[in-house]
């Protein structure tokens, strides 16, 4: 698998990342672009922005040079503060593989009390792949064909990964979820200031660029939030076919 890792001024979070990839998954070729911070590791490609470019921008030149070497290979979207546990990733892989209508699938963990809610029964939610409107670049695996024919990420400084799935839905791809072992840990308090604050600049740009990206598709709605205007399909994908 091809792993791409943004990274901004998180130096001891990106090197556990790194060694928790390695051993879980050693045969993995992992591509980092770090702002800010420059960090001594041994990972198969790296670039440096003394001065941070934000995560889409890392994000898209990460995605440009593993398609250069890999145009053809499935490819792995983390924070550096995610941790992939034993099986993450090869069951991703699996799925995707297994899956060609999907654009991205992503880890359910943060939503697995809404699927059960749903009344989706555990065993369901172990085999089956979920539809949704967005998953987390923090965990996110790529169909590089739908790369290839809808494009790169856009240079929006958050929310490229959201942006990515409504272009994906709008281009009459699927985006879903499964059930992996993965965790994500979420940084520091914010405030306003920090972009990926919910009420910051960054996303209130970020969320009304998607809305009027993908007007049939998305809607604003109020407190800046999203809201999908369109039905998830009928089928039921099974996470190995």
């Amino acid at each position: 698998m091809n792993i791409a890792i943004p990274s901004y001024n998180n130096p001891k979070s990106l090197v556990k990342c790194i060694e928790n990839i390695q051993k879980h998954s050693p045969d993995s070729r992992i591509y980092v672009c770090e702002d800010e911070t420059r960090t001594n590791i041994d990972v198969h490609w790296y670039c440096h922005n003394p001065v941070p470019v934000g995560v889409g921008a890392a994000r898209r030149v990460l995605t440009e040079n593993i398609l250069k070497e890999y145009p053809d290979d499935i490819l792995l979207q983390l924070d550096d503060n995610s941790k992939v546990g034993e099986g993450a990733i090869d069951r991703v892989k699996t799925a995707m593989e297994n899956n060609p209508e999907f654009a991205w699938i992503g880890a359910l963990n943060a939503y697995k009390h809404w699927v059960i809610s749903s009344g989706i029964s555990l065993k369901r939610i172990e085999e089956d792949i979920h539809f949704c409107n967005h998953i987390g670049a923090c965990f996110a695996a790529i169909n590089p064909r739908f790369l290839h024919q809808c494009g790169n990420f856009s240079f929006l400084i958050t929310k490229e990964d959201v942006e990515m799935c409504f272009r994906a839905w709008a281009n009459n791809w699927y985006v879903g979820m499964i059930d992996v072992n993965f965790t994500h840990t979420r940084g520091k308090e914010r405030d306003e200031t920090h972009p990926f604050h919910p009420d910051s600049k960054a996303v209130l740009g970020a969320n009304l660029y998607i809305a009027n990206e993908y007007p049939a598709h998305v809607k604003l709605l109020g407190k800046n939030k999203l809201g999908k205007l369109f039905k998830f399909p009928e089928e039921v994908y099974k996470v190995d076919g």
